[in-house]
C-alpha cells in the first residue's frame, strides 16, 4: 500500500499530466489509464501491463486463472520492483524491457545472441541506445501478442515517462532500421520481430542473390504500364471524338498499344537519369523541340533509391518463393510470411511510381510544366489536345454517324436529303433543299474524290487512309460522304463484280447497310459529267416528251447523269418500238 503523502503526490501528478499518461499507457491493442484510481492502484505500472505480463509468462491460453499463474505474476512483479524500479525517479513507470528482463531472467541462447549482436551493432553505428533493451522490449510485446510491435508501441513500451516519447522516437526508429538491415529484426506490415535462425538464413540467401538491372527496369516498365496515371492518358476526347495515344518508354517499351500510333507520349525511365535531372530535361527539350506529335514525361526521381531498394527486395523474395515451394518444409511458413511482405512492398512500389508520374515534368515543343497531384491531369489533357490539333491539321469540327449512309441511299424524297445534316458542320452540307448535290467544294468531298480520281479504291482502304493524319476521319464520315457522292451521281461503285452507276441500281443499298459490305466494295470518281446547261436541256426535253408517261420513270434536275442517259435510251427505244408497231400494223 502506498503512503498517504506519496499518494497525494501521485494524485497531483496525474491531475497535471492525465492526457500524457493516457497517451503513454495506450498501446495500440490495449486499454489506457484514464482515471486516477487506476493510476494510483497500479503505479509504478499501468493496468494494461499486467495483462501483457500475464500473456508473456503463460501465453493467452495458459494458466491465466490458476494459482500457479497468480503466484508467478506476484513473484515477477516483486522482482521488477526490487531489481528495476526501487531506485527509479518518482513518476517513472516500468518499461517493457524491465518487465521482460525479470520475467525471463534466462532467455534462450538464440535470444541472448541477438541481444549481444544488437548491442554490438548499435555501438558500432554510434547509436546511443542499448540494443539489448530494445530487443527485450520487442520480445515482451511479441510474446504478449496483444499489442503489435509497431514503432509507436515499441517507443511507448521502451520509455519510462511520457515526456521521453518525442526525443526517443527518432533514435529508436534509426536503431530499428539499422538492426533490420543487419537481419537482427524483420519488418513485416509495419511491425518488427526478432529473427529466428531459419529467418536469418533465408535473409542471408536473399541478400546474396544478385538482382540483375534489366529485371528491375522491366519491373519499372510494368509498374508504369499498370499505373492508373498512364491508363488515364491512353485516350482523350476532343470535339466529341475519342483519340488514342501511343504511350511508350524512352526505350520504346509499349505502355499502350492502340491501332493508330500517330499521337505519342514518351515516358523517361527512372533508370535512364544521369546525375543532373535538369540537364536531362534540357536535352529532351532541345532534341524534340520541333516534334509536334510527341509529349515527353520526366517522372520525379527523388524517391529512386527507395524504389530501387523495393525492386531488389521484391525480386529476392520471388527468388525464395521459387526455391522453397514445399509448404510443409521448415521454410514454408516463413516464405509465406515473406509473400505477404512482398505484397506490401509491391503496393508501396505502385504508390511511389504513381507519385513519381504525378509529380514529374511534361515537355512539349520546348515548353515544360511542373506537374503535381492537383494539376497533372488538366495540364496533360491540355497538351494532348494540342497534339491532336497539330497532328490532325485537316480534321473536321465533328464526325458523321455511319447510320446516315444507309438513310441517304434509301431516302425516296429528294427534298428530305438535306434534313439528315441539320445541325452538322458546314463541311457536311451536301444537298440543297431540293435535293440537288451542291457539295463538290466541301473538304471531305474534295479529298475523297481526289483519292479515287483515277482508279477504283475499296472502302476498307479509304477508311484506313482517311483515319490517318492529317484528316482523322471516322468511319461514319467516310461511308456517309461516299453515300452522298453516290446519291449525287459523282462516283460509281463496283460490288460483287458488277459496276454500279446509280444509287438506284440493285445492290447499292447493301453496300451502305453494313460496314463489311462497304469495305469490300470499290469506288471511283466519274471523270466527266453533264454541265448545268446540258443537264437542264436534257431534263427539259425529257419532260416535254412526257418521259415518265412512256417509261414509268420520273426524271428531274436531281436525276444523276447516268440515269438521265438511261432515260434517253429507254425513251428512244420506246419510240422506236412504237414506230415498228405502226409499220407492222400497216
Amino acid at each position: 500500500k502506498k503512503k498517504d503523502d506519496a499518494a497525494e503526490k501521485l494524485k497531483d501528478h496525474y491531475q497535471k499530466n492525465s492526457g500524457k499518461i493516457a497517451d503513454h499507457s495506450g498501446l495500440i491493442g490495449t486499454g489506457k489509464t484514464e482515471d486516477i484510481d487506476s493510476y494510483l492502484t497500479y503505479y509504478p505500472f499501468y493496468q494494461n501491463q499486467f495483462g501483457l505480463l500475464q500473456n508473456f509468462l503463460f501465453g493467452r491460453q495458459g494458466y491465466a486463472s490458476t494459482k500457479v499463474a497468480a503466484r508467478g505474476m506476484i513473484i515477477t512483479t516483486y522482482d521488477i520492483l526490487k531489481h528495476e524500479i526501487q531506485n527509479e525517479n518518482i513518476f517513472n513507470v516500468a518499461t517493457g524491457w524491465q518487465i521482460a528482463k525479470e520475467a525471463q531472467p534466462q532467455p534462450p541462447v538464440r535470444l541472448v545472441n541477438r541481444y549481444e549482436n544488437a548491442d554490438r551493432i548499435l555501438k558500432q553505428e554510434k547509436i546511443d541506445l542499448p540494443g539489448r533493451h530494445l530487443l527485450e522490449t520487442i520480445h515482451y510485446l511479441t510474446e504478449a501478442e496483444i499489442a503489435p510491435t509497431s514503432l509507436s508501441n515499441i517507443v511507448k513500451a521502451y520509455i519510462k515517462t511520457p515526456e521521453d516519447f518525442h526525443t526517443t522516437q527518432p533514435i529508436i526508429s534509426k536503431a530499428l532500421e539499422t538492426l533490420t538491415e543487419h537481419k537482427i529484426l524483420l519488418l513485416s506490415n509495419g511491425t518488427y520481430r526478432i529473427t529466428s535462425d531459419i529467418e536469418q538464413r533465408l535473409l542471408d540467401e536473399m541478400n546474396q542473390y544478385p538482382v540483375q538491372i534489366f529485371k528491375k527496369k522491366q519491373q519499372v516498365i510494368s509498374a508504369f504500364k499498370n499505373a492508373s496515371f498512364i491508363k488515364s492518358l491512353g485516350k482523350i476526347n476532343d470535339t466529341n471524338t475519342l483519340y488514342d495515344f501511343y504511350i511508350t518508354s524512352d526505350n520504346d517499351d509499349e505502355l499502350t498499344n492502340p491501332a493508330l500510333k500517330q499521337l505519342k507520349i514518351k515516358v523517361k525511365s527512372l533508370y535512364s537519369y544521369g546525375d543532373d535531372r535538369t540537364a536531362d530535361i534540357e536535352q529532351i527539350k532541345t532534341q524534340y523541340q520541333n516534334d509536334k506529335d510527341v509529349i515527353w514525361l520526366a517522372p520525379d526521381n527523388s524517391h529512386f533509391k527507395e524504389i530501387d531498394k523495393l525492386l531488389d527486395e521484391i525480386e529476392r523474395i520471388k527468388y525464395l518463393e521459387e526455391k522453397y515451394i514445399d509448404p510443409n518444409a521448415d521454410e514454408g511458413p516463413i516464405v509465406r510470411a515473406f509473400q505477404a511482405e512482398r505484397s506490401s512492398k509491391e503496393n508501396r512500389l505502385k504508390e511511389l511510381v504513381e507519385q513519381s508520374l504525378m509529380q514529374g515534368n511534361s515537355i512539349y515543343l520546348y515548353n515544360t510544366s511542373q506537374l503535381d497531384k492537383n494539376n497533372w491531369q488538366t495540364t496533360l489533357n491540355g497538351l494532348q489536345r494540342q497534339v491532336v490539333q497539330n497532328v490532325y491539321s485537316q480534321r473536321l469540327p465533328s464526325q458523321l454517324s455511319d447510320a446516315i449512309a444507309e438513310r441517304i441511299i434509301k431516302e425516296a424524297n429528294n427534298q428530305r436529303l438535306h434534313t439528315y445534316f441539320v445541325g452538322q458542320c458546314a463541311d457536311f452540307q451536301f444537298f440543297d433543299n431540293q435535293g440537288n448535290f451542291v457539295g463538290v467544294s466541301l473538304k471531305p468531298v474534295d479529298l475523297i474524290l481526289y483519292k479515287i480520281r483515277n482508279t477504283f479504291v475499296d472502302g476498307g482502304t479509304l477508311e484506313k487512309e482517311f483515319e490517318q493524319p492529317p484528316t482523322g476521319y471516322g468511319f461514319g464520315t467516310v461511308i456517309s460522304t461516299i453515300a452522298a457522292l453516290m446519291r449525287g451521281g459523282k462516283i460509281m461503285a463496283k460490288y460483287n463484280g458488277l459496276e454500279k452507276f446509280s444509287w438506284k441500281d440493285e445492290g447499292v443499298s447493301n453496300i451502305f447497310s453494313a460496314a463489311r459490305e462497304f469495305r469490300k466494295a470499290s469506288f471511283k470518281a466519274i471523270a466527266r459529267s453533264l454541265s448545268s446547261d446540258q443537264k437542264n436541256a436534257v431534263v427539259t426535253t425529257l419532260q416535254e416528251l412526257e418521259c415518265e408517261i412512256h417509261t414509268g420513270k420520273k426524271t428531274d434536275w436531281n436525276t444523276n447523269d447516268f440515269d438521265l442517259v438511261n432515260a434517253v435510251r429507254e425513251l428512244a427505244k420506246r419510240f422506236c418500238d412504237k414506230v415498228d408497231d405502226m409499220k407492222r400494223s400497216n
